[in-house]
């Protein structure tokens, strides 16, 4: 599993730096780029809580993953909502 942990981690690092420049983009671009950070972040729960079951022999896992993955996750929804509204404000149909 450290290879495939490895080879996601180094995937999504790659996609998060080319969605870089769009960060601040329109809702679309910007929920892109928020998506594939929280996917980054994910990762990097993931591999640090094999670490730590590996090394404590404890199959806790899962709590450490939601506990560090659902703040940004949460994050991420609340700005692409907000941003998403202010753009149909302005652009009505």
């Amino acid at each position: 599993m450290g290879a495939v942990d490895i080879a996601a981690l180094a995937a999504n690092a790659a996609s998060f730096a080319l969605l870089w420049a769009y960060r601040k983009g329109d809702a679309n671009m910007r929920s892109a780029w928020i998506c594939t950070r929280n996917y980054l972040l994910g990762n990097r729960a993931v591999a640090s809580c094999r670490t730590w079951c590996v090394r404590n022999r404890h199959r806790l896992a899962r709590r450490h993953h939601c506990r560090d993955h659902g703040r940004p996750c949460l994050q991420g929804e609340s700005v692409v909502a907000q941003q998403s509204t202010l753009e149909l404000r302005a652009h009505p149909a």
